[in-house]
């Protein structure tokens, strides 16, 4: 057992176990494999719809099936009930959704590519099955994922959710290469491997293998229903306006490359945008996203009024990227918002996604019509394009500046305390820390304590800030917040922190405020 003497840090030599060990420990994902999963849901939904057996089953397109058609209203209804009946319950321990979810996934994926063998006395209901399996399945997953996400420290949270967009972006690659059978069973086992993950996941997180969050309680908040009004209408109108891009082709241009491989760029370029906004924006909502996106996608919608294959292939890239990136901060966004107000995430991932599907319905429902007009020569291709950016551009002023968690009092009031009069209190008890916190409660003062210790060690004025906060027990997620500060700087400072103090972790540096209690 190791034991670190405060009084005399001893630099312990480098071996070559130590090494290894270190290299190891930096190639090592910053969260288990298996919150991957979450990505697998993706990844089927991007794929089935893109697979040629569900394709090639006797329609035109895809998006005029009757299959695809039913899924796509009962998906947005199925968000829209949990949202509202099972909004104050914690979904994550739900059995029923653990297991009906992935079963229907799988069963409406294989009846989905059987619709077109089907004898036309059961073909309707090889059709409504298929729908119900495709619409509800997903639904479920994505909820129980979500629900598992709210009990988990934001930071692997942070980490998880981006990554796992990079293997719906792996498999998104893969599938579409595959033969048609191949393709339809590959694509059919996708739920049932991300439900066997979630539950693995789930057991990880009860044994107490996942940090969890745990941070200090607060006065809950209810959310405003008019920033929930606002953000439904402003997803609901992104998503259709993306959804109509196709359709506004003026010549039916086909792209210089293939859809899954536009699809694909565009996922890659949505993790790089969401890696960086969760990396250096101050905030991670709507607002943060809207700022990165406005410009990429407004120029989405004015090439794809062109008729030339580099243009429609850029427009396809920037939309499928506006679209990801949406989905992944979005997701992050609303977690966050919902631990904030000790909440589950179920009304406001419900509603978010109830917005989104049906945007997706109403644009690619309402896309036809469009290109009939188009081709019809009763609208101009170009003036569509207008009235798409006019209509997103519009749109973007109903993204929330601020919500109730932001301006909670309690919230405000400790954003704006300066160094000078930072409260007294004593740190929040943390593993293994117990017997630290009884000794930290003695005559000499908290604030005292860490200003003695800052001014030994140099520290500056943000990092004496954010070193009395880390001493309190707070985390990296709570100090961003309550200090408007990006992850990159608030981890820089506390890098920087620990090296100026020659301390390696939080238990250390409560180690050093007990010492320097006990030395006075």
């Amino acid at each position: 057992m190791h034991v670190s003497v405060r009084t005399s840090p001893v630099k312990a030599q480098k071996s070559p176990t130590r090494t290894l060990d270190q290299i190891a420990g930096r190639l090592e994902p910053p969260f288990p494999l298996r919150l991957l999963g979450f990505g697998l849901v993706y990844a089927w939904s991007t794929c089935l719809w893109n697979t040629a057996a569900v394709v090639a089953a006797g329609e035109p397109a895809v998006h005029t099936s009757a299959v695809w058609l039913i899924s796509a209203i009962i998906t947005p209804l199925a968000f829209l009930v949990c949202a509202l009946v099972a909004r104050n319950r914690d979904l994550a321990s739900s059995r029923v959704l653990a297991l009906s979810g992935p079963i229907l996934a799988f069963v409406g994926t294989l009846l989905a590519a059987l619709v077109a063998f089907a004898p036309p006395s059961i073909h309707d209901i090889v059709v409504v099955l298929a729908a119900v399996g495709t619409g509800v399945g997903p639904v479920a997953l994505i909820l129980l994922w979500t629900n598992l996400f709210a009990h988990l420290d934001m930071e692997l949270v942070e980490a998880a959710v981006p990554a796992s967009f990079v293997a719906t972006l792996i498999i998104a690659i893969v599938i579409p290469n595959l033969g048609g059978g191949i393709s339809i069973v590959v694509v059919s086992l996708l739920p049932l491997l991300s439900g066997v993950l979630y539950l693995l996941s789930y057991r990880s997180y009860v044994s107490g293998e996942l940090a969890v969050y745990t941070e200090s309680a607060r006065k809950e908040t209810q959310p405003r229903i008019g920033a929930i009004v606002q953000m439904f209408l402003l997803l609901l109108v992104s998503y259709t306006v993306g959804c109509l891009l196709p359709f506004i082709n003026p010549a039916n241009t086909s792209t210089l490359l293939p859809a899954p491989w536009t699809e694909s760029l565009g996922m890659l370029f949505a993790i790089a945008l969401a890696v960086a906004i969760v990396l250096f924006s101050r905030r991670i909502d709507l607002d943060s996203l809207y700022r990165w996106i406005i410009a990429p996608f407004a120029l989405a919608i004015i090439l794809a009024a062109f008729p030339y294959g580099i243009c429609h292939t850029l427009s396809a890239v920037l939309g499928s990227a506006t679209f990801t990136g949406l989905e992944i901060i979005m997701i992050i966004y609303f977690i966050r918002l919902a631990t904030r107000m000790h909440r589950s995430p179920t009304l406001l991932l419900g509603l978010g996604e109830c917005a989104a599907y049906t945007g997706v319905l109403i644009g690619y429902g309402g896309g036809p019509t469009t290109q009939s007009l188009i081709a019809g020569g009763m609208l101009d291709p170009k003036t569509a394009s207008l009235i798409l950016v006019g209509v997103f551009i519009c749109s973007t002023l109903l993204v929330p500046r601020r919500t109730t968690v932001w301006s909670d009092p309690a919230f405000t009031q400790l954003s704006q305390v300066s160094e000078a009069n930072m409260p007294e209190k004593s740190p929040m008890p943390t593993a293994g820390a117990t017997a630290n916190t009884a000794s930290l409660t003695s005559s000499d003062s908290f604030d005292t304590r860490c200003t003695r210790i800052a001014e030994r060690g140099g520290l500056s004025t943000r990092e004496t800030e954010i070193f009395r906060m880390l001493a309190q027990g707070r985390s990296q997620p709570y100090i961003r917040d309550v200090l408007y500060l990006s992850k990159n700087t608030v981890s820089t400072h506390t890098r920087h922190i620990y090296k100026k103090l020659d301390v390696h972790s939080k238990q250390e540096l409560l180690d050093l405020l007990e010492d320097e209690s006990t030395s006075q």
